[in-house]
């Protein structure tokens, strides 16, 4: 009888042993952490203006040019002589336009083109950069993303975070003279 119990004890204690085991083994299973996604992080308003403005290049069939800032162009007349450079005093005619084509502005009817000085912060920074790619004579279309742009700014018939459209034309480059007055080049 002595070894009927000892076996009996020993089997129970084995059962046991084995449902412990197992329910360890589940624990561990269920205790492993959980692996998630991280978020998409959120695009930044230039990513955005990107976006839509190679959607809609791409929609009308337009092969543009792109800068590492996100300005896109089409040279759609070449010009002669050298690039505008920073520094330079430049007079521009323009046609500025929204992405849905709504006009805001232009240089033609004042029969005048807009003087500035490249590269100095007188204009939007897309205009910087644009018309310094541009030599005298040439035109060009600029798509603009809004941090290139006004950005935030709601300017009335330009709402905050517009992209702009202008069709320019570099008129002539001025070379700034030592006594101030521009010579033409």
């Amino acid at each position: 009888m002595k070894i009927i119990n000892s076996i009996l004890l020993i089997s129970t204690v084995v059962f046991f042993a084995a449902c412990n085991s197992e329910s360890t083994e589940e624990t561990t299973k269920t205790e492993e952490p959980v692996k998630t996604e991280e978020p998409a992080k959120p695009k930044s308003q230039l990513e955005k203006d990107i976006e839509t403005i190679d959607a809609h290049l791409s929609e009308n069939g337009i092969k543009a040019q792109q800068t590492a800032s996100g300005l896109r162009y089409v040279i759609t007349q070449e010009g002669s002589g050298e690039q505008a450079n920073a520094g330079q005093n430049v007079n521009v005619h323009y046609l500025g336009k929204l992405l849905d084509g709504t006009e805001f502005d232009q240089s033609y009817k004042r029969g005048q083109p807009l003087p500035f000085t490249l590269g100095q912060g007188m204009v939007i920074q897309g205009w910087d950069e644009g018309i310094g790619l541009l030599n005298p004579g040439a035109k060009a279309t600029l798509y603009i993303p809004s941090p290139l742009a006004y950005g935030p700014r709601d300017l009335g018939i330009i709402p905050a975070n517009s992209i702009l459209i202008f069709d320019v034309e570099l008129v002539s480059v001025e070379m700034p003279s030592p006594s101030g007055v521009s010579k033409s080049k």
